[in-house]
């Protein structure tokens, strides 16, 4: 896989999470291969775990984001072009997938702060999902290999 988009991944401070990394370098691999790719292959390539990456794409297929064959020569293949994904699809499918820490605030769900925080979190993520949404997975492949 281009190493341009594992740079291009790495958190710089961002919200972006591992689901999403890896959903979206996921996407590039089955876009550059051109044709179906197992799991196994899909992980090797990512240096992620079979399991995990099942899930992830499970969420992808769940978006109508890819398909995919069962059996001895299954694996997972776009279900549109590569021009046609946007990230924002991406981020929006495998975030309710994505397991949240119900322990790092215990108390205060429904203080005055704790709602405004939320308030603040939604402004954000509506910002997040708007830049998202004018990139596509292609956009970013292309984006990946003219910067770096």
């Amino acid at each position: 896989m281009n190493s341009a988009i594992n740079s291009a991944m790495k958190s710089r401070g961002t919200p972006i999470s591992g689901w999403f990394r890896v959903a979206v370098r996921g996407l590039v691999i089955l876009a550059e291969t051109g044709d179906i790719c197992s799991s196994v292959v899909m992980a090797r390539d990512l240096n992620a775990h079979a399991v995990f990456l099942r899930r992830v794409m499970a969420q992808l297929g769940q978006a109508n984001i890819v398909l995919a064959r069962e059996g001895r020569d299954g694996g997972y293949y776009l279900a549109r072009p590569a021009e046609c994904i946007t990230l924002a699809e991406v981020y929006l499918a495998v975030k309710a997938a994505e397991p949240h820490d119900e322990t790092a605030c215990p108390q205060g769900e429904n203080e005055p702060l704790q709602l405004a925080l939320d308030e603040v979190a939604a402004e954000a993520e509506q910002s997040l999902l708007q830049t998202l949404s004018n990139h596509t997975i292609a956009s970013l492949m292309k984006r990946a290999t003219v910067d770096h």
